[in-house]
């Protein structure tokens, strides 16, 4: 997601935007493949970025049409830019949802440190009460629909919400009773120094990371070298902090198989490459249609190093549905 953050290249858009499917076809179950979706949500993405870009920045010099009521010039430039930010909001979308659909979140949960270890299953809780909540949306809607309930506008939308969110929150209640009944959160030696020390920490990661995205951003090298170390010595700080809560024990220990290491590999070295070419040279990702519309050629060193994402295609999952 880093390339689709900072690039606005038309050309490195459409690379990552080939991988993603590439890898989403390959690499996801049959059952997750759907493709109707993907063609609606990206006409939805281009007509909103097309219209807020077009109506909040009237500048360029190729005029496509006039607006005598509002006495604005509506330019192909600021639309031609709408359809590149739009090109990267669905990359970014799709890039989201095929990772979150070839992710095991339990044995992921089981690598992360324990002072992770509340995170990760407040986060597993969350992202499984989704699914529970589309059923029961289908559910309600079936239900007032053979009272004689027609969902004809927003008004209508009432006596469908009120019941989801009173499933959602009786949901949330037991499911918060049921963590509770199994010590989840428990302490069993709580110190006070440790609990002085982690909020420290974290202060310490959250600024360094959030200025060493600012700095990225802006190109400063230096500067960003500078946060991204401070962020790292915050990460080791909070991850060196004897966690409060019980120790787990496991059954089995997850292992990583060769597939895991290498995708794990190529996607370090895409990440680092990627970062120390842009702040060397931002300018060979970067897309100005302002005043005029040029496209010049991308550096080709990005293209290069982008490939390397591709690598999870080369082990492809078995798509056959059951």
């Amino acid at each position: 997601m880093v390339p689709l953050l900072v690039a606005r290249h038309p050309v490195i858009l459409l690379q990552m935007l080939g991988t993603v499917l590439l890898v989403r076809w390959l690499c996801s179950p049959a059952t997750v493949l759907r493709w109707q979706w993907i063609l609606r949500i990206a006409l939805v993405f281009a007509a909103i970025g097309v219209a807020f870009n077009a109506l909040t920045v009237r500048t360029g010099n190729q005029i496509a049409f006039h607006v005598s009521v509002l006495g604005w010039n509506i330019t192909w430039n600021a639309i031609v830019y709408g359809l590149v930010a739009s090109l990267a909001m669905i990359t970014l979308v799709l890039t989201g949802i095929t990772v979150a659909a070839g992710l095991d979140w339990i044995e992921l949960s089981r690598v992360l440190p324990r002072r992770l270890a509340p995170l990760a299953a407040a986060g597993s809780v969350a992202w499984s009460f989704l699914p529970g909540a589309s059923h029961a949306l289908a559910d309600i809607r079936e239900a007032q629909a053979a009272r004689g309930h027609a969902l004809r506008g927003v008004r209508d939308m009432l006596p469908i919400v009120v019941p989801l969110l009173d499933t959602s929150l009786s949901r949330a209640l037991t499911m918060s009773e049921a963590l509770e009944v199994r010590g989840f959160g428990g302490s069993a030696t709580p110190q006070s120094s440790q609990k002085a020390r982690f909020p420290l920490w974290s202060i310490v990661l959250v600024l360094g990371a959030l200025t060493a995205t600012y700095a990225i951003s802006l190109g400063d090298s230096r500067f960003a070298a500078v946060a991204t170390v401070v962020a790292v010595v915050g990460l080791v700080g909070v991850l060196r902090t004897p966690a409060l809560a019980p120790p787990t024990t496991r059954y089995r220990e997850p292992g990583q198989q060769r597939a895991d290491i290498v995708v794990q590999i190529a996607s370090g070295l895409a990440l680092c490459a990627f970062l120390l070419l842009f702040m060397r040279s931002p300018v060979g990702v970067a897309f100005n249609p302002y005043p005029d519309i040029t496209l010049d050629p991308p550096d080709f060193r990005y293209v290069l190093v982008l490939s390397l994402l591709l690598v999870p295609a080369l082990y492809p999952a078995d798509r056959r549905v059951p």
